[in-house]
């Protein structure tokens, strides 16, 4: 078991030259929100932004904006046409300036534009993470996508990173959440993925490699919407030019940084994902120092 600690991650995180430019830091689109769950639309998207990637650009209902357009400035607006067709069609004429999705977080799974796009990433994003209602979606049919993530590696496709918590890494596998190994050892049988399983203690799981993992509990993380800010921070590092595995490692000790630093300030109890996104600044500050 490799252990995230600080010295791994200060090797992993991508240069930023002062010479760099948007274009330079990559472009990042999160899939994500619905009329019912506009919050975690902002979550991982304020991660993203605060994760250095040049570009973010939300794609999403137009109904599941509203809160995006008043807290997210820096952010781009890109609003799903009125059809299936259509909305696979225009993400497709825009791809090659993308460099990473999200797909996930507060989604409608019944609405059939968010199917298509699911469907349409899995098979032609070049890096790709999936959470959240996004994984109950695959979990439902695992016979139908399951193979759909397999065929990536075959087309030359970075493995999508999947952010599963323990209840969703079950629904995956089939494995009952009491058999805390056995997810383990499941999850490194996914194919052609890997697997950030979330918790107490988060592993990061590719295969047959060594994994890694990070024990550090913090209760104030146990709250809705910190596993947005992870997608969003993992997507973000994705869009800078790490791997699916080196950007899901740096994400999660960013996130676990961030955390602690934020339940030091202001309590495991009052602490917000929000909190934790204005906390990165310290995280970044002490792997820009350690180097």
């Amino acid at each position: 078991m490799i252990s995230i600690d600080e010295s791994l991650i200060s090797g992993l995180m991508p240069e930023r030259s002062d010479t760099g430019h948007k274009g330079t830091f990559g472009t990042a689109v999160i899939v994500a929100g619905s009329p019912e769950m506009t919050g975690a639309q902002v979550l991982c998207t304020h991660a993203a932004l605060r994760s250095g990637a040049g570009i973010v650009r939300i794609y999403a209902p137009a109904e599941s904006l509203i809160s995006s357009r008043v807290n997210l400035p820096s952010a781009v607006i890109s609003v799903f046409p009125g059809t299936v067709s259509e909305t696979v069609r225009l993400e497709r004429s825009r791809m090659k300036k993308s460099f990473s999705y999200a797909i996930g977080p507060g989604i409608d799974p019944l609405d059939p534009r968010m199917q298509a796009m699911l469907q349409f990433l899995i098979e032609e994003a070049g890096h790709l993470v999936i959470d959240a209602t996004a994984l109950r979606m695959i979990a439902s049919e695992r016979s139908y996508w399951i193979p759909l993530l397999e065929k990536r590696a075959e087309d030359g496709l970075e493995p999508a990173v999947l952010t599963p918590h323990t209840g969703e890494l079950s629904d995956l596998t089939g494995v009952p959440v009491s058999d805390k190994e056995g997810l383990i050892a499941a999850a490194s049988k996914l194919p052609a993925v890997v697997v950030c399983k979330t918790g107490a203690q988060t592993y990061v799981i590719n295969g047959d490699d060594e994994p890694y993992s990070l024990n550090a509990p913090n209760s104030g993380l146990g709250k809705g919407g910190s596993g947005d800010v992870l997608t969003g921070l993992i997507t973000g590092l994705s869009a800078q030019g790490l791997n699916a595995t080196d950007a899901a490692a740096a994400g999660v000790y960013l996130h676990s940084e961030a955390g602690a630093a934020a339940a030091s300030r202001y309590g495991k109890r009052f602490m917000q994902p929000t909190d934790v996104i204005n906390c990165l600044q310290y995280v970044y500050e002490g792997l820009e120092n350690g180097k």
